[in-house]
C-alpha cells in the first residue's frame, strides 16, 4: 500500500481533533495535554440495536454476515450526515455515536448546526427505512436513533504513552447535557437542554420534557450545510498517527486485509468505570490514572478498545483476545488485570468499578471506509460486562473499589483465582437474575486436585499414562526418583495427563505439591517456587531468599515422604529455576520431578543441562488419533454420531489437538454451522454451495498458539468458516492456518 493510501486508511480510524493536533505537533512527538474549547455535542443512540445485534450474532454465519452488513450501512448513513452537517465524529460508543462541532463560528452556530444535524439523522434515519426482518417470519424489528444535544466548553485530554499507546479524551458538562437530554428522549426523538437558546420560543418547534429537557421537533430556520473538512496528514506523520489506531487495525492494514477484519471472537472483557476522571482533574493526575491502567493491562497483555463518556460517565473498555495478542488463559488474565487495576488506582487515590465477562463479541470495523470508522466489540457479552460495571459502581459509592465477574469469566479462570460469590443481580436488558462472582486474589498455594480439568475421560494417552505411573512406583516402592519433561504443544493434553496422574497419586505416605509458571514473570527469580514452597510442611523457605533454602526445604519434605513435585507452564520458568531443579534432583532422594511445557525456541544453558541430565525422562505428547478424537468430539457435544466429514476437517485443522479441537467444535457450534438434535451432530447446508449465496467476508475465530519461545503476538487466528466445505457460504479467507 501507498504511503499517502495507508495514511488515508489510518486517519479513517481517528477524528479529527486528532489530525488537527498532530498536523500542530512540529516536534513530531506526543506528550500529555489538555485542552478546552467550546463545542457543540451530539450523541445518537440506536434504540433496537442491542437486541437485534443479540439476535444476529447468535444466528449462523448468515446471521453475523447480515450484522456486520447492517452496521457498516447504518453507520456509515450516520458519519455521512454528520460530517455534511460539519461534525466531527469523535467515537462510536457500542451502538451510538458521539459528535462534535468546534471551530471559529460562535457556539450559538455551532449549537444550531448540531440541533439541525440530529433533525436531519430523525428524518433521514426513520424507522421505515431500517426495519430488519427477523427469521421464519417474524415480525421487523424497527430501529430509532434518539439524539441529544449539549453545548458548552468541552476539554480534550491526550493520555498514555505506554508503548507508544495513546487515547484520546473528550469530557465535559456538555456531553453530560447530551447524554441527560438523549436519556429523557424517547426513541425518534431530538432532545436537548431548555437553557440553550436554540430552544427559545421562535427558534424552534418542540416540547417541554422531564428534568429540563425540550424535545426539538423543528427548526424555524436553516442554515447553509458546511461539511467537515480535514486536510490530509503528510507520509512523515504515519508513526504518530499509528499510535491512536488499535493494533487489531494495523496489523490487518499492513496485511492487505482490510475487508477481513469483522470476525465473531472469544475476549474477556473489561468494563471500567471511572468516575474521579474529570474535566477539572489536572493533566498531571489524568496521566497518572491512564498509565496506572495501561501498564496493568499490558502486564497481562490486554488492549484498550474505548475511552470516552456516555449516560454512563468516564469508562473504559478493554480487552483479552483481540487481535494480534491473544491467550488460552485470556478470562484469567482480564480477572487478573481487573485486580490489578482497582488495586493501583486505590493506591494513587482513584476509585473505580469493573464489570468483567468472557464469551464471543462482534469485532470488527464499523462505519463510513471513506470518511470515519472505528474497531468495535458489540454484542451479549459486551452488554453484559456494561451492567456489572454499572452494578459493582452502585456499591463501589459506601464500599471502596469493586470487581463483579459473570459465571463464564469464573469458569474459566476458577483454576487460577478465588472467586467469591455475590448475590443474583437483576441487570437492565436481562431478563432473568444474572449470577454473578467477585474475583479475590491469585490461587498460588493451591495445590492441583483430581477434578482440575477431569470433566471428560483422558482418552488417546494409554502409553504415556503407564509410563507416568511407572515411574510414580518406583518413587513410592523403591524411593528412587527422577526428572519427567512433558513437552508439548498449547493444548495437547500436557494438563490432562497430569492432573490424571494426581487423582492416581492421590494415596497416604506420597506428598505432591505443585507450581506455575507465568508469562508474567517469567524474569522472576524463583517466581514459579513459591506455591511449592508455602505447600511444603513447614512453609519455611521463602523463594527471595534464593536457591539454598528451597533446597533445605525439599530435603525436610522428602526425609518425611517421598515428594512428588509437578510444574505446571514451565516454559515461562526463569534459568534459576531450571538450575535449582537440576540439583534438587541429584541431590535429594526420593523426590519425582514430572513437568510440563511447551517446546522451547531458545532454550537456556540450565534448561539443556537438565534435558541431557542421566536421571531425565523425556515425553514427547502427540496429536491425538484420529479415532480419539472422535470420541473426544463424541464425549464434549454429548451425542453418539457425528459426520465423519466434519471429523476429518477437525482432525486436518487441528492435527490431533484435543483442546484446539474442542474450540474448532465449540466456536462451530455457537456460530451455528454445527447443530445438534437428539443424539446427533450434523453440518448445516449440504455439499454444493447454494446459486446466490455469497462468502462470507465475517469469520468466526478459534486461536492457534505458537511454541512457547515465540512472541504471545504470533498467536494466529483461523476463520470457522473455512473449516467446512459443507457451508452454503463459501469458505473463502486469506488466513492460512498457522499449522
Amino acid at each position: 500500500m501507498a504511503s499517502a493510501e495507508l495514511i488515508e486508511e489510518l486517519s479513517s480510524y481517528v477524528p479529527s481533533l486528532i489530525v488537527r493536533r498532530l498536523r500542530g505537533d512540529v516536534s513530531a512527538t506526543l506528550t500529555p495535554s489538555l485542552e478546552r474549547f467550546p463545542a457543540a455535542v451530539l450523541f445518537a443512540d440506536i434504540s433496537g440495536f442491542t437486541a437485534l445485534t443479540a439476535y444476529l450474532s447468535q444466528r449462523t454465519v448468515e446471521g453475523a454476515e447480515e450484522l456486520t452488513q447492517l452496521l457498516n450501512n447504518y453507520f456509515a448513513q450516520l458519519v455521512d450526515i454528520v460530517t455534511a452537517h460539519g461534525g466531527d465524529v469523535v467515537k462510536f460508543a457500542g451502538d451510538g455515536l458521539l459528535a462534535l462541532w468546534y471551530g471559529e463560528e460562535e457556539l450559538a452556530t455551532l449549537t444550531f448546526r448540531a440541533v439541525q444535524c440530529g433533525l436531519a439523522v430523525q428524518m433521514l434515519m426513520a424507522p421505515g427505512a431500517w426495519s430488519v426482518f427477523g427469521a421464519d417470519h417474524e415480525p421487523p424489528v424497527p430501529l430509532k436513533v434518539r439524539v441529544g444535544i449539549g453545548s458548552g466548553d468541552v476539554t480534550l485530554m491526550h493520555l498514555g504513552g505506554l508503548r507508544g499507546r495513546w487515547e484520546l479524551l473528550v469530557i465535559g458538562p456538555p456531553l453530560e447535557q447530551a447524554g441527560r437530554a438523549e436519556a429523557a428522549a424517547r426513541s425518534g426523538m431530538c432532545g436537548s437542554p431548555r437553557r440553550h437558546g436554540i430552544c427559545w420560543p421562535g427558534a424552534a418547534q418542540g416540547e417541554v420534557l422531564p428534568r429540563g429537557v425540550v424535545r426539538l421537533d423543528a427548526l424555524l430556520d436553516l442554515l447553509p450545510l458546511r461539511p467537515l473538512e480535514t486536510a490530509a496528514l503528510p507520509p512523515t506523520m504515519q508513526a504518530l498517527l499509528r499510535a491512536y489506531v488499535p493494533q487489531a487495525i494495523t496489523g490487518r492494514i499492513a496485511g492487505g486485509q482490510t475487508d477481513w477484519i469483522a470476525e465473531q471472537r472469544r475476549v474477556t472483557v473489561l468494563f471500567i468505570n471511572l468516575p474521579d476522571l474529570r474535566a477539572d482533574l489536572p493533566i498531571e493526575r489524568a496521566q497518572q490514572l491512564m498509565q496506572a491502567i495501561q501498564s496493568s493491562l499490558y502486564r497481562y497483555e490486554g488492549s484498550i478498545s474505548r475511552l470516552g463518556t456516555d449516560a454512563k460517565g468516564p469508562t473504559m473498555m478493554a480487552a483479552f483476545g483481540l487481535p494480534p495478542l491473544a491467550h488460552e488463559d485470556d478470562a484469567t488474565r482480564g480477572a487478573a488485570a481487573a485486580l490489578l487495576i482497582s488495586e493501583r488506582l486505590a493506591e494513587i487515590g482513584f476509585t473505580t468499578a469493573i464489570g468483567v465477562t468472557s464469551g464471543l463479541a462482534f469485532c470488527g470495523s464499523v462505519g463510513s471506509a471513506t470518511r470515519r470508522r472505528e474497531y468495535s466489540m458489540m454484542g451479549p457479552t459486551v452488554n453484559l460486562a456494561a451492567r456489572l460495571m454499572q452494578a459493582a459502581a452502585q456499591l463501589a459509592r459506601d464500599d471502596g473499589p469493586q470487581v463483579f465477574c459473570d459465571a463464564a469469566t469464573r469458569q474459566a479462570a476458577n483454576g487460577n483465582l478465588r472467586f467469591r460469590d455475590h448475590a443474583p443481580l437483576y441487570l437492565k436488558g436481562f431478563a432473568s437474575s444474572t449470577v454473578v462472582f467477585q474475583p479475590l486474589q491469585q490461587q498460588g498455594d493451591a495445590p492441583p486436585t483430581a477434578s482440575e480439568n477431569a470433566e471428560l475421560p483422558l482418552l488417546g494417552r494409554e502409553r504415556e499414562r503407564s509410563f507416568l505411573l511407572r515411574e510414580l512406583a518406583k518413587l513410592t516402592d523403591h524411593g528412587s526418583g527422577a526428572v519427567v519433561l512433558i513437552e508439548g504443544e498449547a493444548g495437547i493434553g500436557k494438563s490432562r495427563l497430569l492432573a490424571d496422574l494426581v487423582a492416581r497419586a492421590d494415596r497416604p505416605g506420597l506428598h505432591i505439591v505443585s507450581g506455575s509458571g507465568s508469562p508474567v514473570e517469567r524474569a522472576t527469580p524463583y517466581f514459579a517456587w513459591s506455591a511449592i514452597a508455602a505447600q511444603l510442611r513447614d512453609g519455611s523457605a521463602r523463594p527471595a531468599e534464593g536457591r539454598q533454602p528451597l533446597l533445605r526445604a525439599l530435603q525436610t519434605a522428602a526425609a518425611q515422604e517421598p515428594l512428588l513435585v509437578i510444574f505446571e507452564d514451565a516454559q515461562w520458568l526463569d534459568s534459576a529455576s531450571w538450575s535449582l531443579i537440576l540439583a534438587a534432583s541429584q541431590l535429594i532422594q526420593p523426590l519425582l520431578f514430572c513437568i510440563a511445557l511447551r517446546p522451547l525456541a531458545d532454550p537456556s544453558n540450565d534448561f539443556q543441562a537438565l534435558r541431557y541430565a542421566p536421571g531425565t525422562r523425556y515425553v514427547r505428547l502427540e496429536g491425538l488419533t484420529i479415532d480419539a478424537i472422535a470420541e473426544l468430539m463424541r464425549l464434549s457435544l454429548g451425542v453418539r454420531t457425528i459426520p465423519t466429514s466434519l471429523v476429518d476437517t477437525i482432525v486436518l485443522q487441528a492435527q490431533g489437538n484435543p483442546l484446539f479441537s474442542s474450540e474448532l467444535v465449540a466456536a462451530m457450534r455457537d456460530s451455528g454451522i454445527l447443530r445438534i438434535s437428539g443424539d446427533s451432530a450434523y453440518l448445516v447446508g449440504d455439499d454444493t454451495p447454494k446459486p446466490g449465496v455469497r462468502a462470507s467476508k465475517t469469520i468466526c475465530s478459534c486461536p492457534i498458539h505458537y511454541a512457547a519461545g515465540s512472541p504471545a503476538v504470533s498467536t494466529s487466528w483461523v476463520p470457522i468458516s473455512s473449516l467446512c466445505s459443507k457451508l452454503p457460504a463459501g469458505s473463502v479467507s486469506p488466513f492460512p492456518c498457522a499449522r
